[in-house]
């Protein structure tokens, strides 16, 4: 399985957003007919037609791709106004059904939907994807172990779906739920080696489980097509204040474990777990978000996540400084201590239950 080349640490965004009513904040099916007027490749249509996509080119660092995004979310911005649309960037809807959402009509999300059936109706969620070159195959599943390791910090701090259908579900992130039921989803395996990703690929597509690696929906897998390990942890962004801090957590990890990998020098503690612990920190991080106990050692029964994610940022901050996103990392910081979730239920107490201004909140955060 080839491997593109690809520089070390460059970077790729990829933002989806829910297109909504702007008065009522529900959700509305017109992304393809937005998609289709603004005409930019960077933005494109998604599994439901409720969602736009905006997705960077490679860059090398946070401030250059944060940009960029502006750049192509005031595209969207005109677009959606002009139609009396707005768009949002939580990880769900707090209020619209999943039933009345649409699905394109394509062969791969025909053939995903037959193959995932009522799981595949119910996938009106959002999220935000990071791809970070690798410069060799032969480092990609070490950095892929040690992002599966720390993920867990990342998920909590992204959470941002706690509603559901007007309920609050009592996770941080119901997406990340949600999407675990499609086959080959949730935390990769365990690899050693490139010849171990190799073989489990060959073997699947060999089973005739998947057809190609494109197919594997891991929330951090290789993307050989582009030299880049895609990070599919992180609920969606409700602005872009919150997207560029997660994605520079990602960013600097990556370049922080590279570096460990060159000098000798050692991993995290939470890279020394067994694949159970990083699954049970996975869950309580949907579960409980910034109130999660992470296991940190096997035995210990869990340490507050903003201790733990201190740890990991000052391991990572001569990387992010390196990335020139150390301000970016320091916002990251304020996310594990209150993050959107935290903000959502705030904001719907101080309503008294009304969600209608928790819609317009997350429309005004969106738009900046």
């Amino acid at each position: 399985m080839d491997f593109a080349d690809s520089g070390r640490s460059t970077l790729g965004i990829e933002w989806e957003l829910a297109v909504v009513d702007a008065s009522s904040g529900e959700l509305a099916g017109f992304g393809p007919q937005i998609v289709a007027a603004i005409d930019d490749p960077r933005i494109v249509t998604e599994y439901m037609t409720n969602t736009v996509e905006l997705i960077t080119g490679v860059h090398t660092c946070i401030p250059e791709a944060v940009a960029e995004l502006a750049e192509l979310r005031e595209l969207l911005r005109q677009a959606t106004a002009q139609r009396g649309l707005a768009f949002i960037g939580s990880g769900s809807h707090p209020t619209s059904s999943w039933r009345d959402a649409t699905i394109r009509d394509t062969e791969r999300f025909t053939t995903m939907r037959e193959e995932s059936k009522a799981w595949a109706d119910r996938l009106a969620i959002w999220g935000l994807h990071t791809h970070i070159g690798v410069e060799s195959r032969t480092k990609v599943a070490p950095v892929m172990h040690v992002l599966t390791a720390t993920s867990p910090v990342l998920l909590a701090a992204s959470a941002s779906s706690p509603f559901w259908c007007r309920e609050d579900t009592g996770f941080a992130s119901h997406r990340t739920m949600l999407f675990q039921q499609l086959p080959h989803a949730g935390t990769p395996p365990a690899f050693r080696s490139w010849a171990e990703i190799e073989e489990m690929v060959d073997h699947y597509i060999a089973s005739g489980i998947i057809q190609s690696a494109t197919e594997l929906r891991w929330e951090i897998r290789p993307t050989p097509r582009f030299g880049t390990i895609e990070v599919r942890v992180a609920d969606g962004a409700t602005s872009l204040d919150d997207l560029a801090a997660l994605t520079a957590f990602t960013h600097a990890i990556a370049e922080a474990t590279s570096r460990a990998l060159d000098r000798g020098t050692r991993m995290p503690a939470l890279c020394e777990l067994p694949l159970w612990a990083h699954k049970t920190n996975r869950w309580r991080a949907a579960r409980y978000g910034t109130g999660m106990e992470v296991i940190q050692h096997v035995g210990s029964s869990g340490t507050p996540l903003a201790r733990v994610a201190d740890e990991l940022i000052e391991w990572a901050l001569p990387a992010a400084a390196s990335l020139g996103c150390v301000a970016e990392l320091e916002r990251f910081s304020g996310l594990v201590r209150e993050n959107s979730a935290d903000r959502q239920r705030a904001r719907l107490a101080a309503s008294a239950g009304c969600f209608e201004p928790l819609l317009q909140e997350l429309i005004a955060a969106a738009r900046g």
